[in-house]
């Protein structure tokens, strides 16, 4: 099986792949699907793992809404100064048929040194997705808001 990564611009990436990278997020429970494709087609850079056409991982580093954003800090009652932060790491999501496969640990470690030099924010409500995201450098900040969402800061290199 042989895994394509990709790693670019949404306008560089095929409508069919952004379309299946919506549905993976939208199949979560977390987000509508037409607000994941909006998310996605207004992402900084995105990142995904094919095989044979299929997308079965895929995270974006999104351009959050400063609205949007600066709520998440409020909201968690971070310290830090929502302004430094001006990526969200996130719809981070590895297909059902390919889960505990090491796929998102895969796309994480190709597509990290991409991003590595920009101050992320990121929220979870998975302790293994906080787990993966401290392997990168994440760490948690602030309480954990609307019963069990965590964010984690990531300060860049």
């Amino acid at each position: 099986m042989e895994i394509l990564f990709i790693g670019d611009q949404p306008k560089n990436i095929s409508q069919d792949y952004l379309d299946q990278l919506a549905s993976l997020v939208a199949a979560g429970g977390q987000v509508e699907y037409r607000d994941a494709k909006r998310g996605i087609a207004n992402a900084f850079v995105l990142a995904m793992l094919v095989v044979e056409e299929k997308v079965i991982a895929g995270c974006c580093l999104k351009n959050p809404i400063t609205n949007y954003r600066n709520r998440v800090f409020k909201n968690s009652q971070a310290k830090q100064n929502p302004d430094s932060y001006p990526y969200e790491l996130g719809y981070i999501v590895t297909h059902h048929d390919y889960e505990g496969k090491g796929h998102c640990n895969n796309l994480m470690t190709q597509f990290f040194p991409a991003i590595a030099s920009y101050q992320i924010y990121a929220t979870t409500r998975k302790p293994a997705m906080a787990h993966i995201l401290a392997k990168y450098g994440f760490y948690k900040t602030g309480k954990i808001y609307k019963d069990d969402l965590e964010m984690l800061l990531y300060d860049g290199k």
